[in-house]
């Protein structure tokens, strides 16, 4: 393909038009974030325009951005425009909203602290066991064991299938299941979490049998 020249230009924004196959749903948390986003910033990323025959003002990206501004009253917004078929459009569209790179935790932690995260539209929920943020009670913290680690050419292994949430809770209770860390990752890992024990050996096992 040549090389585009994106000029951005400001269009009303009643004339824009989402596509009626576009697959991004938005929530009322993604749309109270964008719109705290604008309200703050600005329109700071143009939307993504077909001009192609047939397929003008069709928005290829940016469509819950555009929903939320026209909520907010804006009459015009910024636009850059692409000539795509049908097809490529689609595609674009999926590409532009599945593209993306992936978080690295480790900067997250030691460049931000976690209000500031919550404030720019994370969830606590989904930081919790990722970023190792150090606060004041980290030395009162309980450093939990590793899960065990299977290694089935060597163990045999019976599983235990519960059908209800109260059969798992007696599961934890007899068995006494307790919390562990996430096997093979190192406490200051990203990736570091904790869940419930899944795994315990014969041994245990036969004791608590008795």
């Amino acid at each position: 393909m040549d090389k585009l020249e994106l000029k951005i230009k400001y269009v009303k924004i009643g004339d824009l038009k989402e596509p009626d196959y576009n697959p991004r749903r938005l929530s009322r948390f993604a749309a109270e974030q964008i719109e705290a986003s604008i309200a703050k910033f600005g329109i700071v990323q143009p939307a993504l325009i077909n001009c192609h025959s047939g397929r003008e003002n069709i928005i290829i990206g940016g469509s819950q951005r555009v929903k939320v501004a026209k909520k907010m009253g804006y009459k015009e917004y910024p636009i850059t425009e692409l000539d795509v078929e049908l097809k490529d459009e689609k595609e674009l569209n999926i590409r532009l909203n599945k593209n993306n790179g992936e978080w690295d935790f480790d900067k997250l932690a030691n460049y931000f602290d976690m209000e500031a995260l919550k404030e720019a539209g994370w969830k606590e929920k989904e930081l919790i066991g990722k970023l190792p943020f150090e606060d004041d009670d980290a030395k009162d913290e309980v450093i939990l064991d590793q899960a065990i680690q299977l290694k089935p050419a060597r163990e045999y292994v019976v599983v235990l299938m519960n059908e209800t949430n109260d059969e798992w809770d007696e599961i934890k209770k007899r068995l006494k299941l307790g919390q562990v860390r996430r096997g093979g990752y190192k406490t200051t890992s990203p990736y570091d979490s904790t869940g419930t024990q899944r795994v315990i050996h014969a041994k245990d096992l036969l004791k608590l049998l008795k």
